[in-house]
């Protein structure tokens, strides 16, 4: 009798772990988890991925016709430093990579996505405005300022002391080709600009969109 009672006690808790964790399964096998990429600070703590629940879709609505995408990677966007081309904290992008041989034959101005090194648990992507390509040897600030004076929103003086500052901390200050970017700082409520090397570019954005 003892012999039963156990084996129906056993029989009991795991039919009961069952008809629990049936439903949990259920729940949790409808998540998925995006790649995040920051439009803000790098340092500012963030994880790599962000839980979604939507169901990733295949074509969008864009203006009046609707766009295939099933073949675009999805991130999720944590921060508002795009909030000036209509990209907002918790919006997903859809972005187009570049083939290596691509990434230094940019003619309009995207945003772009940029990957963060040495990052193991925290997002490895950031959202930057592309603004030039520039060369750091022998680099003219106030030349560079003048050139793209229509798209640079900070004084020249401001933008040269940033630059300068920024150049000086570079572990790599070669003659490789870097990509000058514009971003907003929501903690300084000012614009920010920044140079990363054209090798750490992944993708442009192509869509933006709203999943709930």
């Amino acid at each position: 009798m003892i012999i039963n009672f156990k084996m129906y006690t056993i029989a009991f808790i795991i039919i009961a772990a069952v008809l629990l964790l049936t439903p949990l399964f259920s729940v949790v096998s409808r998540w998925k988890f995006n790649l995040v990429a920051k439009a803000g600070k790098v340092d500012k703590f963030f994880w790599r991925y962000k839980r979604s629940s939507y169901v990733s879709p295949q074509e969008i609505q864009c203006g009046n016709e609707k766009v295939n995408v099933s073949g675009l990677p999805i991130l999720y966007v944590h921060g508002n430093s795009m909030k000036d081309y209509d990209i907002f904290s918790g919006q997903y992008v859809f972005v187009e990579p570049y083939m290596p041989d691509n990434k230094s034959t940019i003619t309009t101005y995207p945003v772009l996505v940029f990957e963060i090194t040495k990052q193991i648990i925290q997002s490895k992507y950031k959202l930057r405005k592309f603004v030039d390509y520039i060369y750091l040897t022998d680099i003219d600030w106030s030349s560079v300022y003048d050139k793209n004076k229509d798209r640079i929103k900070v004084t020249e003086e401001e933008f040269v002391n940033e630059c300068m500052d920024k150049q000086s901390k570079l572990e790599d200050n070669s003659s490789q080709q870097y990509i000058l970017s514009e971003t907003y700082d929501e903690e300084k409520q000012r614009y920010a600009y920044s140079m990363h090397p054209v090798s750490t570019l992944y993708a442009k954005v192509k869509y933006v969109c709203c999943l709930s």
